[in-house]
């Protein structure tokens, strides 16, 4: 059974859309102490020129999964230290040069394969939120989509496997 449910991503959501103006910027004030590497991370794409809405969409979903991390764990809300992050950005970097094919029938092997692994390696709803959020908000489409796309992905990865942790400790004999 998953650490993370889908009642726990609906109220880590709320909190996040609850918070407008100066609240969502103290927020962003919070996200940089707790997760700095991460959310400087994420701050690039506003340099670099991403859409206010996909930039409020990244660090939305880095505070979704903060929230959520602190809900279950002191541990995986951690600060994320960059060789912790530097290894899921790779893992992302990999898994996207792995979907690069013309092989359609390949390509979809390949994405039920990962699919399949996600329940082993993490949480699936964050998953979910994952998709969800590179789906939204035009990123898909957007000038730095491949650079956001990684960037989600390894986001995603790092609370994935953190809260993957949590459950395997919790387990008896775990």
């Amino acid at each position: 059974m998953s650490t993370v449910s889908p009642k726990d991503i609906a109220k880590a959501l709320a909190r996040q859309q609850a918070l407008v103006g100066q609240a969502w910027i103290d927020r962003c004030d919070d996200l940089a102490v707790q997760q700095r590497v991460m959310f400087l991370e994420l701050v690039t794409f506003a340099r670099d020129g991403v859409a206010g809405e996909q930039f409020q969409a990244l660090i939305n979903f880095l505070s979704v999964l903060q929230f959520l991390a602190k809900d279950h764990s002191e541990a995986a809300a951690a600060p994320v230290a960059m060789p912790e992050f530097r290894e899921s950005v790779e893992r992302a970097v990999l898994f996207f040069k792995t979907m690069e094919t013309d092989d359609t029938h390949d390509q979809t092997r390949m994405a039920a394969a990962w699919y399949a692994g996600i329940d082993r390696q993490g949480e699936p709803v964050i998953w979910a939120v994952c998709i969800q959020t590179l789906q939204s908000h035009g990123i898909l489409v957007a000038p730095l989509a491949v650079d956001m796309g990684i960037t989600l992905y390894a986001v995603a990865d790092v609370f994935s496997r953190r809260l993957a942790d949590v459950k395997r400790a919790r387990r008896p004999n775990g």
